[in-house]
């Protein structure tokens, strides 16, 4: 009981800047001044160029969503602001794996209601830093990219109340290799010293009310 399909395509097909023309010598000079830099003479070429901003190829199984591609999550309880993960910045390329329909945990959900689960993993582009503790890499063209996991679990124990827990990590990047145990490091290592920990990680608790008798109109 398999569905393919093309999920969420969305191209940019024409990104335009006009060049810009050389300082004059004398205002490169005073900038240079008063910013205590070399002069620099501030031309740029034209540029034109096409470009994917979000394209991803999916498979539904079993009430199972996999998706591959060029994607953004909005990780939060409504359109008012996510806690953890926004689509306020370009979209990864990632894996994502997410319940198409809420579903039944047994014993579990006799509490809190059906549930919906959410993880994605992807790797970040365009970082011109990176804090490896004790160093701070940059600013330059970080090679590797770092790579960001999330986990996203929610319950929906009434008609009005819904909530979920949420959690990211960032590992890998220059002298940080991307291997299946520093991936399930993220999970459970916590140390005092940053040099120790396997990397950047945030978790999240958020919730929905909807006024009883007034859930159509007004929300919490």
């Amino acid at each position: 009981d398999a569905r393919r399909s093309f999920h969420r395509g969305r191209i940019e097909r024409d990104q335009h800047a006009p060049g810009a023309v050389s300082l004059d010598p004398l205002a490169q000079q005073a900038i240079a001044n008063a910013d205590s830099t070399l002069p620099v003479s501030g031309a740029a070429p034209q540029i034109d160029r096409f470009q994917v901003i979000e394209a991803a190829a999916a498979v539904t199984f079993r009430n199972t969503r996999i998706s591959f591609g060029k994607q953004s999550l909005w990780l939060g309880p409504s359109q008012a602001g996510p806690l953890l993960f926004s689509n306020n910045a370009d979209s990864v390329m990632m894996l994502r794996f997410d319940s198409a329909t809420p579903f039944e945990v047994p014993l579990l959900s006799r509490f809190l209601g059906p549930a919906r689960t959410e993880f994605f993993i992807g790797q970040l582009w365009g970082h011109q830093f990176e804090f490896n503790p004790p160093t701070l890499l940059g600013p330059g063209n970080i090679r590797p990219q770092p790579f960001l996991h999330g986990t996203k679990v929610s319950f929906r124990p009434t008609a009005n109340l819904e909530f979920g827990m949420d959690f990211t990590a960032q590992f890998g990047g220059p002298g940080l290799p991307v291997t299946w145990h520093n991936f399930a490091r993220t999970f459970f290592v916590h140390k005092a010293s940053l040099a120790g920990n396997p990397g950047k990680r945030l978790s999240a608790f958020d919730f929905n009310y909807r006024i009883p008798g007034l859930r159509s109109w007004v929300c919490r």
